[in-house]
């Protein structure tokens, strides 16, 4: 009898398993936003992410932030990179993610701007001028054929007419804060980086701030990545708050907000 009914015991067994309710109903929302952002974000995701986290009794390291270049970082999150949010200075890899299904599109937002700034290592006699200070020695800019910050420098070089003279002297970078570092190491001449990198260095000069109508709007956006936990989305719609706002206006970005639903 008891041989017999065992099977019956085993099948009841497997039905109340199947009852459940899968391990991922009990699982609490994850408490670490993973961001993968442009280098040249750097320094302000790290002050908002403070803020963010100081807010309704989250965790003190609740946002972690990966930079680089937007394009290497873009291909990371299209192959599976654990990202909960991306933040590029280029929406056109905002576009490629979105095309694949890899962004929640309709939570995408500009939320920044910024300018171009031509500069020279700190120990060096300031140019008077951009022209200045592009007209001699090597140049360090973003690698113009994948790094956002390089794509803006060679259009508005071009733009200005400067671009034939200087191009055999451009030493490509693979970020933004990559060329703020040869420059202020004295191995170039001269850079061409965000306005906000150059602040962030007491070891550079600020020569001048190029045309804004010698190249595309740089405007930086956001999105949760599609399988991103909800703290992702939070994370996303305060950047276009005031608390955020204010920081990035203290750290010299723009306001890219225009065009936001």
């Amino acid at each position: 009898m008891i041989r017999d009914g065992f099977p019956l015991v085993r099948a009841a067994l497997v039905l109340a398993v199947l009852a459940l309710p899968s391990p991922a109903a009990f699982a609490a929302p994850r408490d670490t936003v993973d961001v993968f952002a442009a280098s040249s974000l750097t320094d302000v995701v790290g002050r908002i992410a403070a803020r963010f986290c100081s807010r309704d009794g989250r965790a003190r390291d609740c946002v972690r932030g990966v930079f680089g270049a937007s394009s290497t970082l873009a291909r990371q999150i299209s192959q599976g990179a654990p990202a909960d949010v991306y933040l590029t200075a280029d929406g056109r890899w905002m576009d490629i993610l979105e095309s694949a299904g890899r962004i929640r599109a309709g939570e995408r937002i500009a939320f920044a701007g910024n300018r171009l700034a031509v500069i020279q290592p700190g120990g060096a006699a300031p140019a008077a001028d951009a022209a200045g200070a592009l007209e001699k020695g090597r140049i360090a800019i973003g690698d113009p054929g994948h790094v956002p910050v390089g794509g803006y420098a060679r259009q508005s070089l071009s733009a200005l007419g400067l671009w034939a003279a200087a191009e055999p002297r451009i030493v490509p970078t693979d970020n933004a804060r990559h060329a703020l570092l040869l420059v202020a190491r004295g191995e170039v001449a001269a850079g061409i980086v965000y306005r906000s990198d150059a602040m962030a260095s007491s070891r550079v000069h600020l020569v001048a701030i190029l045309p804004a109508g010698s190249h595309a709007p740089i405007r930086y956006h956001a999105a949760p990545v599609a399988d991103a936990d909800p703290a992702a989305s939070d994370f996303v719609r305060y950047l276009t708050g005031p608390e955020a706002g204010a920081i990035f206006a203290a750290l010299g970005f723009d306001d890219g907000t225009a065009g936001n639903d």
